[in-house]
């Protein structure tokens, strides 16, 4: 092979965005092999049943901090999952994005001003999730980088946090858009919900990567790369870690009557049957193209190279054949 070659082919694994393959792209510094976090539930039915998007969140947090000189004292690796379930107090549902933002500025519910006065977990609508103890330390961010904001009150538009935390619908979220998001740095979490089965599933799992195909210049995703905080409880992902799930554009009911075209799940033995047919209902982004611009030191990525590494030599493997 020529020198020239070879450069070429180490720039384009070098760039931007992590593609493994044709048909794969993965969020930054992620690959099968490595960069990837998946904290899980106990084992058996403990106080973290509900959970999952503690869990998921602290996931991307775990993802994201890597990337940043994080603030004295900020818990990191599995202690971020350990600091959630030290800080909620009843095992009951809640959201991500209002998770990792409790994580940077100590507040959680956005329209209950008294919860944000006193920097507790508020409580969630529809969720029973309340902070007894402050004496854990939390809002790690806020001191130290004030530019990520305050509060974010209905209705803020254009507030540092307003830009990090977006959520899509999956009835109206294209392809072409969350392949950009993961090119774009931004992490992911998924609620899933189900239809058709006796049992009705409202859960959360972290996305690291999609497989896609293009025909005719449009992109279908065909597979996402997944963790799930179930793998310990359940035992649905025995190997524990990273896996995909195949899914398809296909119909979803609304609960009046109608139906919603969303990303559904292909593959029946993700879950028990009794869930019936699992779809993805939102995407949750945390987008470090913003938090890139708050002033935090950035930490170079081992996993980034790493992961160019193993597709730069699958490529040249590929090439000698």
């Amino acid at each position: 092979m020529k020198p020239t070659s070879f450069l070429t082919l180490a720039s384009v694994f070098l760039a931007g965005a992590m593609v493994s393959s044709a048909d794969t792209v993965w969020l930054r510094g992620i690959c099968e092999a490595t960069g990837w976090s998946d904290f899980n539930k106990s084992s058996s039915y403990q106080d973290d049943d509900e959970l999952c998007w503690a869990a998921a969140a602290s996931n991307v947090i775990d993802w994201w901090q890597k990337q940043y000189r994080v603030p004295d004292a900020t818990p990191v690796g599995e202690a971020i999952w350990d600091t959630f379930k030290e800080m909620v107090v009843m095992d009951a549902g809640g959201s991500s994005l209002s998770a990792f933002q409790w994580w940077l500025t100590g507040i959680y519910n956005p329209t209950n001003k008294t919860e944000q006065a006193r920097g507790y977990w508020g409580l969630n609508t529809g969720s029973a999730i309340a902070l007894e103890n402050d004496s854990i330390p939390h809002g790690y961010y806020y001191d130290e980088y004030p530019n990520i904001n305050n509060y974010i009150y209905p209705g803020q538009e254009g507030s540092a946090l307003s830009r990090f935390l977006t959520r899509e619908f999956g009835n109206t979220i294209t392809a072409e858009t969350i392949d950009a998001k993961l090119r774009a740095g931004s992490a992911v979490t998924l609620s899933l919900s189900s239809f058709g089965g006796s049992k009705k599933l409202a859960h959360s799992v972290t996305l690291w990567g999609v497989d896609y195909e293009l025909s005719g210049g449009a992109m279908t995703i065909s597979r996402l790369w997944l963790t799930d905080a179930d793998d310990a409880q359940y035992g649905f992902n025995v190997d524990n870690g990273l896996f995909s799930v195949g899914v398809e554009r296909n119909k979803a009911p609304d609960g009046t009557g109608n139906y919603f075209y969303s990303f559904v799940a292909k593959d029946k033995d993700w879950y028990s049957d009794d869930y019936g047919t699992i779809y993805v209902e939102s995407f949750s982004f945390y987008n470090s193209s913003e938090s890139d611009t708050w002033g935090m030191p950035l930490v170079p990525e081992p996993a980034t190279a790493t992961c160019s590494l193993l597709a730069l030599a699958a490529m040249l493997a590929r090439r000698r054949r």
